[in-house]
């Protein structure tokens, strides 16, 4: 085929050279076996049939195909642009008569359809179905009422529904592909099998499981039949979870017994023969696969979620089972509801898990939320007794533990331990650094005094109204593309927004805060074995910056930090007083991390680079970093931190309720309000690399004031330091080159340290000039 194009460039003139690359591009679209080929044979086409800038239907299918081309690339953003232009193309034929309608039609079908798949690739699932409903329209008016394919564009258009959790609306689409399916295939045909499959999982949606059952065992039946075993594995797995909600133990492990047969492997009976480690790595193998095929937010994957927390929590493991436990939680109480007894039990299992890490304040405040979610189902049930009980036991057991004299004695003891080697080590000198043992002087001491042109002076910041609030209670309803939308508009132009209603409990922030401040209120010697001004320490007391003794002026902070991950193994270095300090902060971290995740999740939605995108290594590294300002006698002369842009990818920050945060925008300092129960939310260097500068990482400093001491905490999300940064291709536009070159991101810190985060050159040695 490539060698008779060859031949035809030789005499053919260049409009007949598109029409044949439209051709070739278009079948090696439909072979997929060499996208890039099937783009450049595409790109072609379109700019010989798009020379003259007239309207054609050969321009709409050229850049139909180039949307195609893209989206099976991944490229998701350029196959919107070339989809929409095709889209608008047709339209405009349509209108002005310039085409057939018949001829339109096909073409306006594959738009649609392609439409849909993209935006739901990025995330955009309830724009989608927008798309997906017009592509069924067009198979109405062109097919036959009868037509196999028309069932199928049903089925489809009901499993986009399912997708968005809208199963009512799901079903009477399903119930049309059965009816066309049954009458024109009969009752045994394979479209008929994979059609009751989805019902099953439309009536499970609805909570009538005894229908999505008997659907499923028909569909099953003739799978089976037809020796179809990948998707008869698929079909058990939903058997397994209707019996599941049905309480049908016993069917449920001889359906996994089942499962088990087919794969050849015991994967899923592990845990039910208590082989926990074992078990651990499969949960999370189906997890990955249920996401695959259903989305994240699919109420299978929440199950399995519960299942390998259980496994954490098996192992003493109850810090990882209180995340993986606070997934589910979320995943449930949207697909299922939060008055779903699987969504309760869920809960009940966070308080569990709260509790076996000592954390009796949140395993006292879940537990309620389970009596409240009991109560609502009736108000004697067995449930709810038992509920009640288990409170009573939590109870008792957190005050035990304050009063139990063998706890009181071990505890002190080890701390008496801890403070004498303190002692031992304490250089009164190098902890007279910090600013808080010192600050009540009357001036500020020459070495904090910033030179004119970048101390904050006298005149009076705007405290900005402006900066995006984002309501992230509204992503988990219908709401959520407006909110992807404002995330993704805030971080392209402020680089900066407030976040509330965001889930984390408004106690534990209280009492992290509270926790923080109790620290920096301690007597020295208690401070002294944690204070360190050498930089590979992990967790580490300081003042001003980690370069203090060679820095030109020093900044008005002490600053505490330490790694959250692996939470298991950092909490064993964090500092002991006050006595509640790793109990908190543990639990803080948990939800910061889930917080930081789910906004990264929204924003790599906005972007259009799928779910997950930025997991793994690009999120694997979390530090928690609490900056402490005492008063300042003059605050016009000194900063707490100098002007920075952020690192990091993405940084959570508590401000508490004292102001002091300044972002730099529009070439002025505007003022960030402190919000009640609010996180500021900022974009990092590497958000602003990987996204080719779509995304701004803004900068910003803190302030000083003379009345009271400001504590905030900063929970900065990093990538591993191997891991290897560069604008991701998909957000490289066509007309544009990428603006970074690839590095590892410990490459990055390290120019980033050696200028002092300088705003003006951190990213020069990483910039790529065209």
């Amino acid at each position: 085929m490539f060698r008779v194009f060859k031949d035809m460039e030789a005499c053919f003139d260049e409009r007949e050279l598109g029409i044949a690359s439209l051709k070739i591009g278009l079948k090696l679209d439909r072979e997929g076996e060499d996208p890039e080929k099937a783009l450049s044979f595409a790109d072609r086409a379109l700019k010989v049939l798009d020379q003259d800038g007239k309207p054609s239907l050969l321009v709409a299918v050229a850049l139909q195909l180039m949307g195609s081309v893209s989206y099976g690339l991944k490229r998701f953003n350029d196959s919107l642009g070339y989809l929409n232009k095709a889209n608008r193309l047709l339209g405009r034929l349509e209108e002005e008569g310039i085409a057939n309608v018949e001829n339109i039609r096909p073409v306006l079908h594959a738009v649609q359809l392609e439409l849909g798949n993209v935006k739901t690739a990025m995330g955009r699932r309830e724009e989608a179905l927008l798309n997906f409903n017009k592509a069924l329209e067009i198979k109405e008016m062109t097919l036959g009422k009868d037509s196999k394919e028309l069932g199928v564009g049903y089925r489809d258009l009901a499993e986009a529904y399912v997708s968005v959790l809208n199963f009512k609306e799901a079903l009477p689409f399903g119930l049309k592909a059965l009816e066309i399916h049954r009458k024109g295939l009969g009752h045994s045909s394979v479209e008929v099998a994979h059609d009751r499959r989805i019902l099953g999982v439309i009536y499970i949606g609805m909570e009538e499981h005894e229908k999505a059952l008997k659907q499923n065992q028909l569909s099953q039946k003739v799978l089976k039949n037809w020796g179809l075993s990948s998707e008869l594995l698929r079909a058990e797995i939903d058997a397994a979870n209707m019996q599941i909600a049905l309480g049908k133990y016993d069917e449920i492990i001889n359906t996994l017994k089942g499962i088990v047969q087919q794969t050849e492997k015991d994967r899923w009976l592990l845990l039910l023969k208590g082989e926990v480690p074992q078990a651990i790595p499969y949960l999370e193998n189906a997890v990955e696969k249920l996401k695959d095929s259903f989305g994240s937010r699919h109420f299978g994957v929440g199950y399995i979620y519960n299942n390998l927390g259980a496994a954490y929590l098996e192992l003493d493991r109850p810090q990882s089972a209180t995340q993986i436990f606070a997934v589910a939680k979320d995943i449930l109480d949207v697909s299922l509801g939060p008055h779903h007894a699987d969504s309760i039990e869920t809960c009940q299992n966070l308080s569990k898990a709260y509790s076996a890490m000592g954390s009796y304040t949140l395993a006292i405040e879940f537990q309620q939320r389970v009596i409240d979610a009991w109560e609502g189902h009736g108000p004697s049930t067995e449930e709810l007794r038992e509920a009640r009980h288990s409170l009573e036991e939590l109870k008792t057991k957190a005050r035990a533990s304050y009063t139990n004299p063998l706890y009181c004695y071990k505890f002190l003891h080890h701390n008496y331990q801890k403070q004498i080697k303190g002692l031992k080590n304490l250089n009164i000198q190098e902890m007279e650094k910090l600013v808080s043992s010192w600050f009540s002087n009357k001036t500020v001491p020459q070495s904090y005094i910033f030179p004119p042109e970048a101390r904050p002076g006298n005149h009076v910041i705007p405290r900005c109204n402006t900066i995006p609030v984002v309501d992230l209670s509204k992503a988990l309803a219908h709401d959520r593309i407006v909110i992807v939308q404002q995330i993704l508009k805030a971080s392209q132009e402020f680089g900066f927004f407030q976040v509330v209603n965001h889930g984390v409990p408004e106690n534990l922030v209280t009492d992290t805060m509270n926790v923080f401040k109790e620290f920096f209120e301690l007597p020295a010697e208690d401070k002294a074995g944690i204070y360190s001004e050498d930089l590979k320490r992990p967790c580490r007391l300081y003042t001003s910056s980690s370069n203090y003794d060679h820095e030109n002026v020093h900044l008005w902070r002490d600053n505490l930090r330490h790694p959250c991950h692996p939470l298991e193994d950092c909490i064993k270095i964090w500092p002991q007083k006050p006595t509640r300090y790793r109990e908190i902060v543990a639990t803080y971290s948990i939800e910061a991390k889930k917080l930081g995740l789910r906004i990264l999740e929204l924003l790599s939605e906005g972007l259009g680079l799928g779910s997950g995108f930025f997991g793994d290594k690009l999120s694997e590294s979390l530090l928690l970093s609490v900056n402490h300002y005492p008063p300042c006698p003059d605050p016009s002369l000194t900063l707490g931190v100098s002007r920075h842009c952020d690192p990091n990818l993405l940084t959570i920050l508590h401000q508490g309720d004292v102001y002091g945060l300044q972002v730099f925008k529009d070439g002025e300092w505007i003022g960030v309000e402190p919000l009640h129960n609010a996180f500021v939310v900022n974009i990092g260097h590497q958000l602003q690399i990987i996204s080719n500068n779509k995304l701004k990482s803004a900068e910003h400093r803190a302030v000083t004031n003379s009345r009271v001491a400001r504590t905030t905490v900063a929970f900065f999300i990093n990538p591993s330091d191997d891991c290897v940064i560069e604008p991701d291709k998909s957000l490289i536009d066509t007309d544009e080159s990428p603006a970074y070159k690839p590095f590892q991101f410990k490459e990055f810190l390290l120019n980033y340290s050696s200028l002092m985060g300088n705003p003006e050159k951190c990213l020069e040695p990483f910039e790529l000039h065209a």
